[in-house]
């Protein structure tokens, strides 16, 4: 592929051993009268249809990021609802303000936007949202074995690797680096973060830090303005925003890449 968001969709390759580590979906609307007032029934109603496939449940404390004069600090705002499989692969998070569809190990897209699909319809049957402010899709690839990582400039784009592209002398190495792009076509937007990370390190405090050096590739697919609260238009916005990310994915990529993961190219 010569170029990344292109309007064809890109077939999709499965990849047995895909060095995703996280993908999610998310649905985020204004501030509702009801769940303002009444969260914990709608969590109820919500937590009861979706309980044969979700029957763990648990509330957590959400934390967002302020500035403050002694720098970056997490701050306490409010509480989320997560129902989780039997195996903790998928989780639903719900709040006042959105829901999320997150799955550790991905199989398809189908599969995942047939649930995702479920779980809005959950939410649409017990509460009335007016429309959705942001629809997004979510891919976070992190490639963390030595002898993988070792060999990222053989099969990665240059151009998607930011400070890793660059050639070092002898005795010098990348600590780390950072880069990141906002992509847009239209209504939607991509934004394509990739980053270079010692062991213990981060760039989401909600994904666990490797203990090793790593490569992130995180692309975020989406959609903002007064969108209609439609449970299944709403799915088919978040495939196609994943349509969008995975493109950008495949560009960044050759194919013996995809040949590691197990991809049959």
């Amino acid at each position: 592929m010569d170029r990344p968001l292109e309007l064809a969709p890109v077939e999709e390759v499965l990849l047995p051993h895909a060095p995703l580590i996280t993908v999610l979906s998310q649905v985020r609307w204004p501030e509702v009268t009801h769940l303002k007032l009444n969260i914990d029934d709608v969590v109820t109603r919500v937590g009861e249809r979706l309980a044969d496939d979700y029957p763990l449940y648990s509330r957590e404390k959400e934390f967002q990021l302020a500035i403050t004069p002694r720098g970056p600090m997490q701050q306490e705002s409010g509480n989320i609802y997560q129902f989780k499989s039997a195996d903790q692969n998928w989780k639903v998070t719900l709040s006042e303000a959105f829901v999320t569809l997150d799955v550790k190990r991905y199989t398809s897209r189908k599969d995942f936007i047939g649930r995702f699909e479920q779980v809005l319809q959950a939410v649409n049957s017990a509460v009335k949202i007016p429309f959705a402010l942001r629809v997004g899709f979510r891919y976070v690839n992190r490639i963390e074995k030595s002898d993988e990582y070792s060999q990222l400039t053989e099969h990665v784009q240059f151009a998607a690797l930011g400070g890793g592209a660059v050639p070092l002398a002898k005795g010098v190495e990348l600590n780390h680096s950072l880069s990141e792009a906002v992509y847009k076509k239209g209504e939607v937007q991509l934004l394509a973060r990739s980053a270079h990370l010692p062991p213990g390190a981060t760039t989401d405090p909600a994904i666990s830090p490797s203990s090793n050096r790593s490569w992130i590739l995180d692309l975020d697919a989406f959609q903002e303005g007064e969108i209609e609260f439609d449970a299944a238009s709403l799915a088919t916005k978040a495939s196609d925003l994943a349509s969008i990310a995975y493109s950008f994915f495949r560009w960044a990529i050759d194919d013996e890449f995809l040949r590691m993961y197990g991809g049959d190219v």
